[in-house]
């Protein structure tokens, strides 16, 4: 069995392409491995704050839905103008709205999240 220098030559220079392109393969895996991870690092301090906002509006909402159910009251009892009680039950309403708006940036967080590091390909 005799072996051409020129089929040798090519043999290990195919080698070394494809070992070139494993390495190059590794290091761009490792490189997006680390971006992924200071994303989701930044994403879970985004979410920590955002829970501790979520957390404290939370106990602002139970004070005030308990100052509306008072409002109501005086409202049934005519102890506050209509107009007035209109009044404090839109601002209810919007703090509300906040409520679930703060909730669902916070839930848009959990899907980054859980995105983070997903393959499309």
């Amino acid at each position: 069995m005799s072996y051409s220098s020129t089929l040798l030559y090519t043999a290990q220079k195919d080698r070394q392409q494809r070992d070139a392109k494993r390495l190059a393969i590794l290091q761009q895996a490792a490189l997006d491995a680390e971006a992924d991870k200071r994303t989701l690092l930044q994403l879970l301090q985004r979410h920590a704050a955002l829970q501790r906002e979520l957390d404290a509006q939370r106990a602002v909402h139970a004070l005030d839905t308990e100052l509306y159910r008072f409002y109501e009251k005086q409202a049934a009892t005519q102890e506050l103008l209509p107009a007035e009680f209109l009044l404090r039950k839109r601002e209810f309403l919007l703090k509300c709205l906040e409520l679930e708006q703060l909730e669902a940036r916070l839930r848009g967080v959990e899907a980054e999240v859980r995105g983070v590091g997903r393959w499309d390909g």
